[in-house]
């Protein structure tokens, strides 16, 4: 995931990626019934693997381990000085 400060318009999106990064998930990103959908595939996966837990956190697991985020910031931008700060 490239992120580039030109497209942060909200200081709340900072926020949601450092619950990502420090959690490895974004609280109400999804729907139940999306969750469910993403988490139905798994279910045979994490039994090959021996996971132990809640399907849920084997998906948060696999998002720690597998996304990669580059946050690109300007020290020219005007806001640099605010996201730094926050």
């Amino acid at each position: 995931l490239l992120v580039e400060d030109h497209q942060i318009l909200d200081p709340e999106f900072l926020e949601l990626i450092n619950g990502l990064l420090s959690s490895g998930e974004i609280p109400g990103l999804f729907r139940q019934d999306e969750l469910d959908q993403l988490l139905s595939p798994l279910k045979e996966l994490s039994a090959n693997e021996g996971f132990f837990g809640s399907l849920y956190s084997y998906f948060v697991s696999r998002v720690q381990s597998y996304l990669h985020i580059v946050l690109v910031m300007d020290p020219t931008n005007n806001n640099f000085v605010r996201y730094t700060q926050a």
